[in-house]
């Protein structure tokens, strides 16, 4: 196996490509969770010059976010992979989440973040990787 190192000012370059390419911004999300509460998210989005709002709800606050986010975008988007970790430690930890999202003809897309809380990062995680889906999607032609 050949391992191949990117220079950092690569990494920088892809990463501020993509920030250029991109097609979804969050502009706005709420979650409301608890014991007596079914967990609710409702976002808003903004996908080029369109603004999509949606409400979803799930069996936790990030299973809920999710749901809105595919409801606002108007098309089935699959969370395959999930992985949560933790950096550091304490209450006061940071929450690094890794997505992979396919859409119905199988493109995929990564996506990662790091926050504070578990589903901001999710969020962001999930919005990356439905950019790069996109971005995907445009380098094909569709």
């Amino acid at each position: 196996m050949q391992v191949v190192v990117q220079p950092v000012e690569h990494q920088s370059y892809l990463y501020l490509r993509l920030r250029r390419e991109r097609k979804v911004e969050l502009e706005e999300i709420v979650v409301v969770t608890g014991n007596k509460v079914t967990p609710t998210a409702s976002v808003q989005l903004r996908v080029g010059d369109t603004v999509g709002v949606a409400a979803g709800i799930g069996v936790g606050p990030v299973d809920a976010a999710a749901k809105a986010i595919q409801k606002a975008l108007n098309e089935e988007i699959s969370l395959l992979k999930y992985d949560l970790k933790a950096i550091s430690g304490g209450a006061d930890a940071l929450a690094y989440v890794e997505v992979l999202v396919e859409d119905l003809t199988g493109e995929r897309g990564k996506g990662s973040a790091v926050t504070g809380g578990i589903v901001m990062s999710s969020v962001e995680a999930m919005v990356e990787g439905v950019n790069r889906l996109y971005v995907r999607r445009l380098r094909k032609g569709d």
